[in-house]
């Protein structure tokens, strides 16, 4: 098995990584300008990797490069794409979009790689932006994770006018059964949620989330159980991680693959910026250990998925 991983190198070049686990021996599948937002799927079956890059007219779309050619676009008219989270098997590739120029709520699309179709899930929906989105390619599940824009809004002229910390909008989180667009509403929190994933069976849900939007703000990783609503903390900030993040559970799910801050900074001399090493860690949630898995020597990792 290997895990994928976007990465921005010191001299803000977008990589995309595999490493096997088995031997932690990494490759680059892609190598590009960093220009927006990092995000890509790889394709063992296409061998391709797909990536968003911003066009000529100012929009970001999505985009496919088979290994030794050409990039090949896929999308034409939304305004921004970001997110990409692929069902191999099916030949579909999910994405987080915004329709039009103005938009302000973001929606969760798919496209058959095969006959080009697209389709926007809850199209005509306002006022529920999607934050992250997981699929779940052995249940056909999306879990999707949305706050309302108008209700951030009001918080936000609140805190302004009070001069008191921001009250986190509710986040909500639904699952989509994609073959007959079921939708279930799983939890609401008032907490700053920035990504979750959907266990295998889909039975659980991981996610990571601030009690405030100050980038120094202590994170944590909870799991919730669907089914008791139960939420139980996982990790924490510690002496020596901190913003965990972006958990993912393992095929197996004995365990997690997460991003952790190393508790230490670095200086950036091409930028001349203060940073923490960032590095891709696993939670045994059998021994609650947790062990390395990749650690680059200079630059950020900003997604992992499988």
């Amino acid at each position: 098995t290997s895990i994928y991983i976007d990465f921005v190198d010191d001299k803000l070049k977008h990589l995309v990584y595999e490493v096997n686990l088995r031997n932690l021996k990494d490759k680059v599948l892609l190598k590009k300008e960093l220009k927006d937002y990092p995000t890509s799927a790889y394709s063992k079956k296409n061998k391709s990797v797909y990536f968003t890059e911003e066009t000529k007219n100012k929009t970001q779309q999505l985009f496919e490069k088979k290994l030794q050619k050409k990039n090949f676009q896929l999308t034409r008219n939304f305004n921004y794409v970001d997110f990409l989270k692929l069902d191999d098997k099916q030949g579909i590739l999910y994405m987080r979009v915004l329709l039009e120029k103005d938009d302000r709520d973001f929606h969760v699309a798919k496209i058959d790689l095969n006959k080009r179709e697209i389709k926007v899930f809850n199209k005509e929906k306002n006022n529920d932006s999607v934050v992250w989105f997981d699929y779940n390619s052995n249940t056909q599940q999306l879990l999707v994770i949305s706050k309302s824009i108008k209700e951030e809004e009001k918080n936000i002229n609140l805190s302004n006018e009070n001069d008191q910390p921001l009250k986190a909008p509710a986040y909500k989180g639904t699952i989509i059964n994609v073959k007959d667009n079921q939708e279930k509403e799983v939890f609401l929190f008032h907490k700053f949620i920035d990504s979750a994933s959907l266990s295998p069976e889909g039975k659980q849900i991981l996610f990571s989330w601030k009690d405030s939007i100050d980038p120094e703000a202590s994170s944590t990783i909870s799991s919730f159980n669907i089914k008791t609503k139960e939420e139980k903390i996982l990790i924490k900030d510690s002496k020596e991680l901190i913003n965990v993040h972006q958990p993912i559970y393992s095929k197996q799910q004995d365990g997690f693959y997460f991003i952790a801050d190393l508790n230490k900074i670095i200086t950036n001399k091409n930028t001349n910026t203060q940073t923490h090493p960032t590095a891709v860690k696993f939670f045994n949630l059998e021994s609650n250990e947790i062990e390395s898995v990749w650690s680059p020597k200079k630059g950020t990792v900003i997604n992992i998925y499988f």
